[in-house]
């Protein structure tokens, strides 16, 4: 427990990021200090998906069921903590998981840690931008609003734009990794794909079995992951724009 306990606190610190220990550390030493927006909603998206991933291995996950009901709490935390803040820890046989834990493995490493952090991933707070854009259009609002606060355009256009660049990277990966590999499942690839993109490090034990088309394809989605998807985005526009110099017409296209 105590080895565990240590690891999780560690590892949710790190991902959580120097925003919210910043955070926490005023709100301790300086009088009527509040808390941050952001914080705030790094600390909740952290909750909701951490709460998620422990529930459906508790409940769903028949690999557990040979535990206590404390140990297998424990292991389920753990496991989904491992997953959310991209550390790659593990204290049960990945590959022995349902493919629904598999899948819920993968998103919560899809979604990651938070800005600021140690830890990969999509981001919580870039989560949180895309939810709120998605909500704000369809209530057929002008600005965009979460949680009663306006969020400024240029965060919501940089939330977008890594939601998409980071969404197409992962479902490459696995496209290309299924088209090469004749081994694993679609869930199993996925999971590899995710893990790599998100510099995570799980794996449910088909990596060394790969071949070296597809481990090559794991280690520049384990770079991209690492530099980051704007980074990468961004360098591949600016060698597109040098090599064109089109004059464009402006045009509507129906969506």
């Amino acid at each position: 427990i105590g080895v565990n306990l240590v690891i999780m606190i560690l590892s949710y610190a790190g991902a959580m990021g120097f925003i919210v220990m910043i955070d926490l550390w005023k709100k301790f030493s300086v009088k009527k200090y509040k808390i941050t927006f952001s914080t705030k909603i790094i600390v909740l998206i952290t909750i909701l998906l951490s709460v998620w991933g422990t529930l459906q291995m508790f409940f769903f996950e028949p690999e557990l069921k040979s535990y206590s009901g404390f140990n297998r709490l424990l292991v389920s935390l753990f496991q989904t903590m491992s997953a959310l803040t991209t550390v790659g820890y593990n204290t049960v046989n990945i590959g022995n998981l349902l493919p629904i834990t598999l899948l819920t493995i993968t998103s919560i490493m899809y979604f990651g840690a938070s800005p600021s952090g140690t830890g990969g991933g999509l981001k919580s707070t870039t989560t949180s931008a895309v939810f709120a854009f998605t909500k704000s259009k369809l209530s057929q609002e002008r600005d965009v609003f979460l949680f009663g606060r306006r969020l400024p355009t240029y965060r919501v256009d940089t939330a977008l734009t890594t939601f998409i660049l980071y969404t197409t990277f992962l479902f490459g990966g696995s496209y290309l990794l299924t088209a090469v590999e004749s081994k694993g499942t679609y869930e199993q690839l996925l999971f590899e794909a995710a893990s790599a993109l998100g510099t995570v490090g799980l794996t449910t034990g088909i990596t060394f079995g790969l071949t070296a088309a597809g481990k090559i394809i794991l280690t520049m989605l384990m770079y991209i992951g690492r530099v980051g998807v704007l980074t990468i985005g961004f360098a591949m526009l600016m060698r597109m724009q040098k090599r064109t110099n089109k004059m464009f017409i402006h045009d509507d296209l129906a969506i």
